[in-house]
């Protein structure tokens, strides 16, 4: 404590913030009810927030799913327009061939 009590004299801080030497030599921390009344807080937050956010994912899933789409339809226009005939966009599991499956779009096209 001596070597606390020579620094804090050289530094001046007590004088300079109008507290006493004790005070700044107070140990600093968390009480166990202050953690656990954060704690409490946190999980309350939470639990009110995590649900909306896993509604912003979803959102955010279908208009990126959406995106592609659209820009996969604009990629086929610009090619059938460059090469001046017909260009099909078909589902497709694989990248390479046509489903003819009953399967939806899910799968990717």
């Amino acid at each position: 404590m001596k070597v606390s009590n020579t620094l804090l004299d050289k530094l001046d801080l007590h004088k300079s913030f109008g507290l006493s030497k004790d005070i700044l030599m107070k140990q600093n921390g968390f009480t166990l009810l202050e953690l656990m009344v954060t704690m409490a807080i946190a999980a309350i937050v939470l639990t009110v927030a995590v649900p909306s956010f896993q509604g912003i994912i979803l959102n955010n899933r279908i208009a990126s799913h959406t995106n592609d789409f659209a820009s996969s339809l604009n990629l086929a226009r610009s090619e059938a327009v460059k090469r001046a005939r017909r260009t099909v966009l078909c589902k497709s599991s694989d990248g390479a061939t046509c489903d003819t499956s009953s399967a939806g779009w899910e799968q990717g096209w």
